[in-house]
């Protein structure tokens, strides 16, 4: 019978299979100290935070889910500021966390929301003291530190609220109409419904829009393609900061007319003389109402500049296809005079000159100064005699 000889085995393969079942459980043994220690090792993560916006009162709706940490900022509180809309402020921001390895893993997949609740208006940078970090950091274990990354600035502003009457001046035209129409910015063919409003926002937003000056229009109205009237309904407003705060909707009727076009010839250009419109006495002063009980009277000082030329204009259409009795009757149906109540001194004034169409004037014509642009439309009154 022949011998197979055994190939030699290495010393490390003794070694290996010499109480092999004791060697597994060092094994495991270490494996679990190695485990503990590691989640003891100081480590560092970002954790990205998601920031939303809320109304005092609503913020604890907002709970974040899964991992996702969110800040709050607390708005309309008792210092009435909110944070002004249109990209300025920042939709997301990084914390970094500093701790045990283990603290920080189990920390960064757990919902966390964070609150803060702004004091004071202007551009306002996030500090760890704001968002109360060192409660943050308390979980991270032992010497666990949160520091914010970037640098987070919003900006806030004190909110307030406006009565406002609204006119033509709210309004933003655009888009091209019919040819040969134009907006009539004459507040009386302009209506909203409401007409008034009060509007809530920022107050430097307000003010843009409020006071004896035009501001900043409130709405738009596409008049592109249209003539005569144009009806819009839930006007949206021009300003994301601004809301109503007695009403949901607006809407607004405007008018568009044809574009007027000066008329030549001998009957469309005429000239009228200027008449006086006596004061009522009622409202002059005690010197100026001895004047007038002295049969003295407001007067031009100049004689000679008693008539302005005036021009019929009319719309495009119409100069291309004249009627000669319209323009007659243009010409007959307009007067010229000046209102001097308001003449309560004894210096003389400039008065406005008012053109004053009658009953039987074609609607469709309309009249104005021929050099309006050297004060055509104005004119010298004094009272006549000396002081009593």
């Amino acid at each position: 019978m022949a011998l197979t000889a055994k190939p030699p085995q290495s010393f490390f393969y003794r070694m290996f299979r010499r109480d092999i079942g004791r060697k597994g459980i060092a094994a495991v043994l270490a494996l679990i100290v190695f485990s503990s220690i590691d989640r003891q090792v100081r480590d560092e993560q970002i954790k990205t935070v998601t920031v939303q916006f809320a109304d005092a009162g609503t913020e604890e709706r907002l709970n974040p889910g899964g991992s996702n940490w969110v800040l709050v900022v607390v708005q309309r509180g008792e210092s009435r500021v909110i944070a002004v809309k249109g990209g300025k402020n920042p939709s997301q921001f990084r914390l970094r966390l500093s701790g045990t390895r283990n603290a920080i893993s189990e920390a960064i997949q757990s919902p966390r929301k964070l609150l803060w609740r702004p004091s004071f208006a202007g551009d306002v940078s996030l500090t760890g003291e704001d968002l109360d970090l060192d409660r943050v950091a308390a979980d991270l274990g032992t010497g666990g530190a949160v520091e914010i990354v970037d640098d987070v600035t919003f900006h806030l502003a004190e909110e307030d609220e406006r009565k406002l009457t609204l006119g033509p001046e709210h309004l933003r035209i655009v888009g091209e109409p019919e040819s040969g129409w134009r907006f009539d910015d004459d507040p009386k063919w302009t209506a909203f419904q409401p007409r008034q409003v009060t509007l809530r926002g920022p107050r430097s937003h307000l003010e843009r829009i409020d006071g004896e000056t035009t501001g900043e229009p409130l709405f738009a109205v596409d008049v592109t393609g249209q003539s005569d009237r144009v009806e819009v309904s839930d006007l949206p407003l021009l300003d994301e900061n601004l809301s109503f705060a007695d009403t949901s909707r607006v809407s607004a009727r405007i008018r568009l007319v044809e574009n007027m076009v000066p008329l030549t010839g001998d009957d469309a250009i005429f000239e009228k003389t200027v008449q006086i419109v006596d004061p009522d006495p009622e409202f002059l002063t005690q010197v100026l109402k001895q004047k007038w009980e002295l049969g003295q009277r407001p007067h031009f000082t100049n004689k000679d500049d008693i008539s302005r030329d005036l021009q019929i204009v009319a719309p495009e259409g119409f100069r291309k296809n004249p009627d000669g009795a319209a323009i007659r009757e243009a010409n007959q149906y307009v007067a010229l005079f000046v209102r001097v109540q308001e003449l309560n001194t004894e210096e003389p004034i400039d008065v406005k000159i008012q053109i004053h169409k009658f009953p039987g004037f074609p609607p469709n014509l309309d009249v104005r100064f021929l050099d309006v642009e050297n004060n055509s439309d104005v004119i010298e009154v004094a009272w006549r005699g000396d002081d009593p």
